[in-house]
């Protein structure tokens, strides 16, 4: 997750990746965030699609070079024949790119989720968990509890 705004939560990913394309397939998504000190979770659902690409640019470009590098090169949950090879083709593409600006892959990109449910969730003793709900309802926030 990389921005959190009043309108939305923005995450990038390779378009083309698993991810991207189930996302394309079926614009709704769920987020678990999970806090092992704290014996905290917390689960957000809600629409999403993907952001401009003005936006996309600009966080690219806010990357280091290695992490540009990286998703110019690797073509996300394909197979690969070794990892070196990999490794071969980021260094071989980071040497043609010396004195470059790296340009933004167009399979590359953010997606904002738009939520609609929020679910805390926290671990009591004997499996007595603590599940407090919010869903928006005609835009409205409503809260409920649920059983563990």
């Amino acid at each position: 997750l990389k921005r959190i705004s009043p309108e939305g939560l923005v995450f990038f990913t390779d378009y083309e990746g698993n991810k991207g394309k189930q996302i394309q397939a079926f614009p709704f998504i769920a987020l678990t965030f999970w806090w092992a000190k704290t014996n905290k979770q917390i689960r957000i659902e809600g629409k999403c699609k993907m952001v401009s690409n003005e936006e996309n640019d600009q966080y690219f470009s806010s990357r280091p070079r290695g992490s540009q590098i990286s998703a110019s090169v690797s073509l996300q949950s394909q197979e690969l024949d070794s990892y070196e090879a990999l490794v071969e083709q980021s260094k071989s593409f980071e040497i043609e790119h010396l004195d470059k600006e790296i340009v933004r892959p167009k399979n590359w990109g953010g997606i904002k989720i738009y939520p609609n449910r929020f679910e805390f969730w926290t671990a009591g003793k004997f499996r007595i968990h603590k599940r407090e709900v919010y869903q928006l309802y005609l835009k409205k926030w409503k809260t409920k509890i649920l059983s563990p």
